[in-house]
């Protein structure tokens, strides 16, 4: 989106202002119950009030991205966040594979990627995959980031790959009846 005049910007952002504003002003906090979601809130809310300031001068570009992914697509920054998180999960662990717990949730402290249910969001991505409701050029960001898209199968190769290099080492693929050094457990025993 091109303006051609500062007014025409100007008056575009005093309308996404009023529309948006009340949903990106930080709430304070009434209820102690409430602290992690509102202090969750909270930190959106100022960012998204920095975004909204109609008293400095915004690039269009950077008001347009906000509103994209705020109000028209907010389904698109959960995606974006998911992203962010499982790169993250990446660095943090140093594995090269997303195989995340399902109940895995990021950490607090993560940031912007704090808290995010990241196991249930790889599960959901699987799910699409497998349905073939899944973009493909998101099944194509999450390859590059080695998502593993069938856990039982990965689990599979894996367990493979350990029996390969057994034999290797043994010359055989079947472990000893009972490791030397042992006693027998017989009932006689």
């Amino acid at each position: 989106m091109k303006f051609r005049h500062r007014d025409e910007f100007g008056s575009v952002a005093v309308r996404l202002t009023a529309t948006v504003r009340p949903a990106a002003e930080p709430r304070s906090v009434q209820d102690h119950d409430q602290d992690d979601v509102d202090s969750k809130a909270a930190r959106i809310s100022e960012r998204a009030a920095g975004v909204l300031r109609s008293s400095e001068e915004r690039d269009p570009a950077a008001l347009t991205r906000f509103v994209q992914l705020r109000v028209i697509d907010p389904e698109g920054a959960y995606w974006l966040r998911g992203i962010e998180a499982a790169t993250r999960w990446l660095r943090e662990t140093g594995n090269s594979e997303l195989r995340v717990p399902y109940t895995y949730v990021t950490q607090d402290d993560w940031g912007a990627v704090g808290s995010h249910p990241l196991g249930v969001w790889l599960a959901d991505a699987r799910k699409y995959y497998a349905a073939e409701t899944l973009e493909a050029s998101r099944v194509i960001k999450l390859e590059n980031l080695g998502m593993v898209w069938s856990v039982h199968a990965s689990a599979w190769d894996a367990g493979l790959e350990v029996a390969r290099t057994y034999a290797a080492v043994h010359d055989t693929a079947c472990p000893p009846r009972r490791p030397s050094g042992s006693r027998s457990h017989s009932a006689h025993g």
